[in-house]
């Protein structure tokens, strides 16, 4: 992130700030992590009134002074007895740092919580629907060995045990920034991995794995657009304007035999033009 001719940029426990134009460190700020999480390093920081927002591998989201860097507040967000851990960048919006936990890896449920920008009181957490899993086992020593051109699993059942496909769902949500509250939710009949796009023109993007792309009223709800474009959709969509007329390009083409079991040609992106 560049803020004033400073690049703030994060691993798993540091953060530094670096002078845009030589290059020089202006700080670096450690967190001395209690647990660590699977390692993943953390995807930088959000910014607003001088402070800059970020999570920690052992479940803490924390405020520091842009221009110093020390610690303006911090609070345990994540729960990491369950499994709980933060990778993600936080979004700042009208007084709120909202944070979104990882650690579906290990079994834990995905949330999204809101704090407080000035003191970090949080003010809400959301749960999302889960409608299906994979199950592993642990395996014993015995599983533990090595053999070239197998994945290394550790596990007594591969990949694990998947749920049937037939049961499997995915959800759109929109919750109220303001209070978490659920606005509106769309039902799908198949599971959903591609990114949600919001738009400035009050629409909302996002595809599913029968190969879907699907556009909905971003204030009810409403699906204002299905198109199939065969492939199974689990990639990006991305709006963008060239001369003044408005494109839609579309990530597709999932191949995945482990946790989604889909079915699909190569990838594949699809740019589709809006009517003016």
């Amino acid at each position: 992130m560049l803020i004033d001719g400073t690049i703030y940029v994060t691993t798993v426990v540091n953060t530094y700030a670096i002078d845009a134009r030589t290059g020089a460190q202006r700080w670096m700020h450690h967190w001395d992590a209690k647990s660590m999480g699977l390692g993943t390093p953390v995807c930088g920081v959000a910014y607003a009134d001088g402070r800059l927002f970020r999570g920690t591998p052992d479940g803490h989201l924390v405020a520091l002074d842009a221009k110093a860097g020390a610690v303006t507040w911090d609070v345990v967000g994540a729960d990491t007895t369950k499994g709980e851990y933060y990778t993600a960048a936080p979004v700042v919006w009208n007084g709120r740092v909202y944070m979104a936990d990882s650690g579906s890896d290990v079994g834990a449920i995905g949330h999204i919580r809101a704090f407080d920008a000035q003191k970090g009181k949080q003010s809400w957490n959301y749960v999302p629907t889960i409608d299906w899993a994979t199950t592993i086992k642990l395996g014993g020593p015995e599983h533990l060995k090595l053999e070239p051109g197998m994945p290394f699993l550790g596990s007594a059942n591969g990949f694990g045990t998947q749920d049937p496909i037939d049961q499997r769902r995915g959800h759109v949500t929109a919750v109220d920034a303001d209070s978490g509250k659920v606005l509106w939710k769309y039902d799908a009949d198949t599971s959903m991995v591609a990114s949600v796009t919001p738009t400035a023109a009050g629409i909302v993007l996002t595809g599913d794995t029968k190969g879907n792309l699907l556009v909905f009223d971003g204030k009810d709800g409403r699906v204002l657009f299905k198109k199939n474009l065969g492939d199974p959709i689990g990639g990006g969509i991305i709006p963008y304007e060239i001369d003044g007329k408005a494109y839609v390009a579309v990530a597709g083409g999932m191949k995945n035999t482990v946790t989604q079991q889909t079915d699909s040609g190569p990838a594949w992106v699809s740019i589709l033009s809006l009517p003016q």
